[in-house]
C-alpha cells in the first residue's frame, strides 16, 4: 500500500528576511506512524535538508532562505495539485513530492518533504520459454543471478505478452497500447512494402521513455533489441541503435552488441546521468538465435545432452544470466542498487526445436502459452515486499499516466 505523508508544522518563527528560519515539525504517514528519514526542504535552499529521525520528527534552522527565491503560496499549490509532479521552483526536478507543503502568508515559507526519484531498469530476455530458468524449476539450465533476482522481487509466474514475436510485443511494453492499437504486427516488413512503412507506429506513439524524460526529466538510455529506426525516433534521450537500414529491421544494428560482447554502455550512461533519474532499457538478442555461447558453457550443457541444439539454446540462457549479474552488480557498485526498479520478463516464449536452431511448434509464432507466457519480476528494495504469485494473471497492456508495465487480470 502507498502511504500518503503528512507534514505537520508546530513552530515557524522569525519570518523576516534578516532573520534566521527557524522550523521544526513532524512527518507521519496515513497510519500516524512517525516517517523516519524522510527529507524536508525550505524553498530557496534545497541543498540543505533536514532528515526525520525515528519518530519521524525534524528540526530545521537556516539564515541562508532568500526571500526573492521563496515560491507563492499559489506557485506552490500549482506544483502540489499534480500527482508525482516535480518542483522546479526548487531546482529539484530529481525529485518527486510525497507529502503536503504548509504555506504562510507575507514572508511566504513553504515545507516540502521530497524522496529522490527512483531510477528504472527493464531486462528484456528474447526468445526465451517461460519454464527455462533455476527458479521456474528447469532441471537442467542453471540462472543464479536471476534466481538470487526472483528472491529480492515480487514474482508473477503468469505473466502474458500480448504476441509471440519481439516487435510487437516491445512496442507494447514501450507504449501500453494492444497490437492491434499500435499496429504492430510483426518483425521485418514485407518484402512489398517499402523498408520504412513499420516506422509510421513508433512516429505516433506515446511511449514510457517519452513520459518519463518530459514528465519526470529521466534520461533514458536504449540498448539491445530496437526495431523502430534509431533511439532517438524511439524517444530515447541516449542509445545504440541507429537505424542504419533504413527500416528494413534488423533487430537492432550497433544495439545488438550489449551483452554478448560487454556491459560497458551501462555504466558510462550511469555515470553521465549525475543527480538525474535514469531509466535503462535492457534488452540484448538473447538467447535469440545465433546460439554461439562461449565454449565452456556448450561444453558443460553437453554433459547433460547429445542433442547440439538443446545444449546451444541452454548455454545461451545461462550466458544471458551471467549479463543480468554484470548489470546488477554495476548498480550495486555505483550505489544505487536501492533506489532502483527492476522489471525483468521474456518478449515472446521459445522450445528450442530438436533438429535444428528453430523453434518447435506451439511456441513462438503461436498464440499457445510457449509462445506468449513469461514470469514477470519487479524487485525495487524496500518497497516492494518479495513473494511469488501463481495465480494472478499478469497481462502487459495497460496505459495509464505514470509508469506502467503490469494490469492485473
Amino acid at each position: 500500500m502507498t502511504k500518503v505523508l503528512t507534514l505537520l508544522l508546530l513552530t515557524l518563527t522569525g519570518l523576516n528576511t534578516a532573520r534566521a528560519i527557524t522550523v521544526s515539525g513532524y512527518v507521519r504517514d496515513n497510519m500516524g506512524a512517525g516517517l523516519a528519514g524522510a527529507r524536508v526542504f525550505l524553498p530557496g535552499n534545497p541543498s540543505e535538508a533536514a532528515i526525520t529521525d525515528t519518530d519521524g520528527r525534524f528540526t530545521f534552522d537556516s539564515d541562508k532562505v532568500s526571500s526573492r527565491r521563496r515560491p507563492s503560496e499559489k506557485a506552490v499549490s500549482r506544483h502540489l495539485a499534480k500527482p508525482g509532479g516535480t518542483v522546479s521552483l526548487m531546482a529539484s526536478k530529481q525529485y518527486y513530492h510525497n507529502g503536503e507543503s504548509q504555506v504562510t502568508d507575507g514572508d511566504t515559507a513553504a515545507l516540502i518533504v521530497l524522496e529522490k526519484l527512483p531510477n528504472i531498469v527493464l531486462i528484456l530476455s528474447d526468445d526465451h520459454g517461460w519454464t527455462d530458468y533455476g527458479f521456474m524449476g528447469h532441471d537442467t539450465i542453471e540462472t543464479p543471478h536471476l534466481d538470487r533476482l526472483a528472491k529480492e522481487s515480487m514474482v508473477f509466474t503468469r505473466g502474458h505478452v500480448p504476441f509471440s514475436v519481439c516487435r510487437p510485443s516491445i512496442l507494447t511494453l514501450c507504449t501500453g497500447l494492444h497490437t492491434h492499437e499500435h499496429g504492430l504486427h510483426t518483425g521485418p516488413p514485407p518484402p512489398e512494402l517499402d523498408p520504412g512503412y513499420l516506422l509510421k507506429h513508433i512516429d505516433s506513439a506515446v511511449t514510457v521513455q517519452k513520459l518519463l524524460h518530459e514528465r519526470q526529466g529521466y534520461v533514458t538510455l536504449q540498448t539491445g533489441k530496437w526495431w523502430e529506426g534509431s533511439f532517438k525516433r524511439g524517444h530515447f534521450t541516449h542509445g545504440m541503435t541507429h537505424g542504419k537500414n533504413g527500416g528494413r529491421g534488423d533487430h537492432g544494428d550497433d544495439g545488438l552488441t550489449i551483452g554478448r560482447e560487454g556491459m560497458g554502455p551501462i555504466p558510462r550512461f550511469i555515470d553521465s546521468a549525475g543527480e538525474k533519474p535514469f531509466y535503462i532499457y535492457y534488452a540484448p538478442k538473447m538467447p535469440h538465435v545465433p546460439h554461439d555461447p562461449p565454449d565452456s558453457l556448450r561444453e558443460k550443457y553437453l554433459q547433460h545432452t547429445d542433442n547440439e541444439w538443446y545444449a546451444g539454446y541452454w548455454a545461451m540462457v545461462e550466458w544471458f544470466d551471467r549479463t543480468c549479474g554484470e548489470l546488477i552488480q554495476v548498480l550495486e557498485d555505483k550505489g544505487v542498487r536501492d533506489n532502483t526498479i527492476i522489471f525483468y520478463l521474456a518478449d515472446n516464449g521459445w522450445t528450442q526445436g530438436l533438429h535444428n536452431w528453430g523453434a518447435d511448434g506451439k511456441s513462438k509464432l503461436t498464440p499457445y502459452d510457449k509462445g506468449i507466457r513469461t514470469p514477470v519480476m519487479v524487485s525495487w528494495p524496500g518497497k516492494v515486499t518479495p513473494g511469488r504469485d501463481e495465480q494472478t494473471l499478469v497481462v502487459l497492456v495497460r496505459r495509464s499516466s505514470g509508469i506502467f508495465l503490469v494490469d492485473f487480470a
